[in-house]
C-alpha cells in the first residue's frame, strides 16, 4: 500500500499522462483484502471486501459514488446480487462522503453544459458515436502495442530504463508543451471554452495519445481512466468544431458534444456503457443529457465490437497473466443453442442419458416434453417426441449437429 501510494504520487507529480483513479482503485482493493486478512474472513467475503474497496477508491477519486458502484459490478465483480450491491453502495457512499466533507472534493468537471441537444442534431450524435467506436478500437491496439514495445527492453536495468523514458519525456514536454502533462484536466477546460482551432485540437489529441501510451506502457504506476476521458473530450471538441465551422451547428452545444464524447469513448474502450453514462453525469453535474449519452454510448459500443476490439481491461489482464507465465485459455467464440427432436425408433429412444455417447464439446441444457422443460440428468429416459436442447461453442456447432442428427434420426427397419 505505501509503495503504490508513493509510486502513484511521484508519477502524477512528475507530470506523466496517467490518472489517479488507477492507484486509487488498487489501494482500495488491497485495503479490502487487508481488512479481510485482519478479521480472518473467508474467500467469499474477501472478494466482497476487495470489490467494496475498489468501488470506494473510484468514488473517492472522482467524487462519483454511483459510478464507483457500477464499475465494481460491471468490471470487477462481474456479478450482481443484493448482498454485493448493498455492500458496494455502503463503501462507495462512505468514501464519497469523507472525501467531499472532510477533504473538500467536488465534481471533477465544472464547466457549463447547455440543456438537452435538439432532436435535429441526433444525426451528429450517431456520427460522433461511429467515430468514437473506431478511435476506441484504435486506442486499445495502440496501448497494447506500447506495452509490447516496452516489453522488448531486457536486461538487469530494464525496469529503470523503461521508467526513465516517460520521465525524461515529461521534462522535455514541460519546456515545450506543458498542456499535455498530467492527467489533462486543463485540456478539457480549454476545449470547452470553444476558442481552439480544429487543427490545434487534433494536434493536442495526437500528442496526448502518444504521451499517454508511453507513460502507461512503461509500467509507471497510474491509470488510463482519466486520460482516456480527456482524449474523448478532445475528439468531441474536434467534431463539434468541425460541425460548427462546416455543418452549421450552433456553437452553444460544443460542451454537450464534449460530454457525449467522453462517455462514448469510455464505452468503446472499456465496454462498460452504464458506468460511462453514470460517471459522466456525476462528474459534470449535468442530468439533462441522459438520452443523448445513451445513444452515443450504444453506437460506440456496437462499432468497437464490430471491429473485434476486446475490452481494454480484459486485454491488459491477459497480458499480465502471460507475463507471469500463467496459461490463458483461448477464446472459444459465442455459444450456440440447438434443438433436436427424438424420432420414433431412433438410436437413443428409451435410453437413459448416461447410456448415450454424446458428441464432444456438447452440453445438454434441457429436455422439452409435453409443453414442460426437464433438467437433463443421467437417469432421465429419452422418449419419442422429446426435444433435446444442446449448447456448444460456435466453432463446434457443425460437428455436433451432424452427430446429433444421426442419434435422433429414425433407423431403417431390418429386412
Amino acid at each position: 500500500l505505501p509503495a503504490k501510494f508513493l509510486g502513484g504520487f511521484l508519477s502524477l507529480f512528475a507530470g506523466l499522462s496517467l490518472g489517479r483513479e488507477g492507484p486509487s482503485i488498487q489501494i482500495g482493493a488491497m485495503s479490502g483484502k487487508a481488512v479481510s486478512s485482519l478479521l480472518g474472513r473467508g474467500k467469499t467475503e474477501e472478494k466482497y471486501l476487495i470489490t467494496c474497496g475498489a468501488s470506494a477508491g473510484l468514488a473517492a477519486a472522482f467524487h462519483a459514488p454511483l459510478a464507483g458502484v457500477m464499475f465494481s459490478l460491471e468490471e470487477i465483480h462481474k456479478n450482481f446480487s443484493v448482498s454485493v450491491l448493498i455492500s458496494v453502495m455502503t463503501a462507495s457512499i462512505t468514501a464519497d462522503y469523507i472525501s467531499a466533507e472532510f477533504m473538500g472534493f467536488r465534481p471533477v468537471f465544472q464547466f457549463e453544459v447547455t440543456g438537452a441537444i435538439p432532436d435535429s442534431y441526433y444525426g451528429h450524435i450517431i456520427a460522433l458515436g461511429i467515430i468514437l467506436g473506431i478511435m476506441g478500437a484504435f486506442y486499445n491496439k495502440v496501448t497494447l502495442k506500447s506495452q509490447e514495445l516496452f516489453g522488448k527492453i531486457k536486461g538487469k536495468r530494464s525496469e529503470t530504463i523503461k521508467l526513465l523514458i516517460p520521465f525524461l519525456m515529461a521534462g522535455f514536454f514541460g519546456f515545450t508543451m506543458p498542456e499535455i502533462l498530467g492527467s489533462g484536466h486543463n485540456l478539457v477546460d480549454m476545449v470547452a471554452e470553444g476558442n481552439m482551432m480544429l487543427k490545434g485540437i487534433l494536434f493536442l489529441f495526437v500528442m496526448k495519445l502518444f504521451f499517454s501510451c508511453v507513460s502507461f506502457g512503461s509500467g509507471a504506476p497510474g491509470g488510463i481512466f482519466f486520460p482516456l476521458l480527456v482524449l474523448g473530450s478532445l475528439i468531441g471538441g474536434a467534431y463539434a468544431s468541425f460541425a460548427v465551422t462546416y455543418l452549421g451547428m450552433d456553437s452553444q452545444y460544443i460542451s454537450n458534444f464534449i460530454v457525449l464524447a467522453m462517455a462514448g469513448y469510455f464505452t468503446a474502450i472499456v465496454r462498460a456503457p452504464i458506468t460511462g453514462i453514470i460517471l459522466i453525469f456525476e462528474m459534470t453535474g449535468s442530468f439533462s443529457q441522459m438520452l443523448s449519452l445513451s445513444l452515443v454510448s450504444i453506437v460506440a459500443y456496437l462499432v468497437a465490437t464490430a471491429f473485434k476490439s476486446e475490452p481494454i481491461y480484459e486485454s491488459l489482464l491477459t497480458n499480465l497473466l502471460k507475463k507471469r507465465g500463467i496459461k490463458v485459455s483461448k477464446k472459444t467464440g459465442e455459444k450456440v443453442l440447438q434443438e433436436y427432436i427424438v424420432s420414433y425408433g431412433c438410436e437413443i429412444q428409451n435410453k437413459m442419458i448416461q447410456q448415450v455417447e454424446w458428441p464432444k464439446n456438447c452440453l445438454l441444457v434441457a429436455i422439452k416434453r409435453s409443453g414442460s422443460e426437464l433438467i437433463p440428468k443421467g437417469h432421465t429416459i429419452l422418449m419419442n417426441g422429446d426435444t433435446i436442447v444442446t449448447m456448444t461453442d460456435e466453432s463446434d456447432a457443425s460437428s455436433v449437429h451432424d452427430r446429433m442428427e444421426v442419434l435422433c434420426k429414425e433407423q431403417e427397419k431390418l429386412k
